[in-house]
């Protein structure tokens, strides 16, 4: 017999993120809080925080029993070549056991429960030794990787250069490190600063620890940040992804956080409150001009080099990677 056991389902994925990950597991656990449901995480085995961060993936009591999924609703911006999201109210009103599949990129999807954050993600006691490290560090929290293979991602020379400026305004004369994904392309990018030497975790206990950050348009920083017990400073790239972009637009609406300060190409600093209320008409906009839908499958072209053998693109990507730095991750 069923038990009619309600639940939110998140599912971890191969190709994410550590933070897309915990997005979607911050997401989940808030509309199951919000909803009166259980939570469950599948595929912890695929978690890429497993070694330093604890969460907790619940148990479904009726595992047996049909589960509908729900997808969120993602916007392609042919302007800004770029699939978009805001927050999808659809999700206030779920089927009773449903898995849900998206971005929930926006603190909208965490209803109030900033401060339950850090009880639903916490660190290992190693990290947060090694955080204290930080706490006389400003960070520049640099993206490359895959980034590089989409040029539209990758924040310019020009933005780093006027993030200094104002982390030096703010801060005096302070002592600045590099935490990125890519070592090899930050010492060839910003090579008159130092880059942290570590892992995942390394990189993660440093931007909970710094004194103040500037930060990419990557999901990475947010958690370690928002986890903290104080309020650091905070500077990320206004329209997030599409950086300086003639559109003028929020490439996703969702990527605007409280109390954290934005800039702009020309150098302009904008508060949260000035960015949300950007944020919220692009929202709309995309809420009531984009109105077709179609199968995933429609949005995923299937490259030439699928041909090529898998071990050798990983030889020409570790090449070119160490050939051109700047350019290939």
């Amino acid at each position: 017999m069923a038990l009619d056991y309600k639940i939110i389902q998140t599912k971890f994925l191969a190709g994410q993120g550590l933070g897309n990950q915990l997005w979607v597991y911050a997401a989940g656990r808030a509309l199951a809080e919000k909803l009166g449901r259980q939570h469950v995480v599948l595929g912890m085995d695929l978690f890429k925080g497993r070694d330093f961060l604890d969460i907790d993936a619940g148990m479904d009591l009726d595992a047996a029993a049909p589960i509908e999924q729900f997808n969120e609703t993602l916007y392609y911006d042919p302007i800004l070549k770029y699939f978009s999201s805001t927050y999808d109210n659809r999700v206030e009103s779920l089927p009773s056991r449903v898995q849900i599949n998206g971005l929930f990129q926006s603190e909208r999807y965490l209803y109030g429960n900033m401060r339950d954050l850090s009880t639903w993600i916490r660190p290992s006691k190693y990290v947060q030794k090694i955080a204290t490290n930080y706490k006389d560090v400003c960070i520049l929290n640099l993206r490359g990787g895959e980034y590089k293979r989409h040029r539209s991602f990758i924040l310019p020379r020009s933005y780093w250069d006027m993030a200094i400026n104002v982390l030096r305004m703010k801060l005096g004369d302070t002592k600045i490190m590099v935490v990125t994904d890519d070592p090899a392309y930050a010492q060839a990018f910003l090579p008159e600063f130092p880059v942290l030497e570590g892992g995942v975790a390394e990189c993660y206990a440093a931007l909970m620890g710094a004194k103040a950050l500037a930060v990419s348009n990557s999901s990475f920083a947010y958690f370690p940040i928002k986890t903290r017990h104080d309020l650091p400073f905070v500077l990320a790239p206004e329209h997030w992804a599409r950086y300086g972009h003639s559109g003028g637009r929020w490439a996703m609406p969702s990527n605007v956080y409280q109390g954290w300060t934005y800039l702009s190409k020309s150098g302009t600093l904008f508060e949260y409150s000035d960015c949300l209320k950007a944020a919220e008409v692009d929202a709309a906009y995309y809420e009531a001009t984009f109105n077709v839908r179609v199968p995933e499958q429609m949005l995923t072209n299937v490259p030439l080099t699928r041909f090529i053998p898998v071990t050798l693109k990983r030889f020409i990507k570790r090449v070119a990677a160490y050939l051109f730095p700047t350019r290939f991750g």
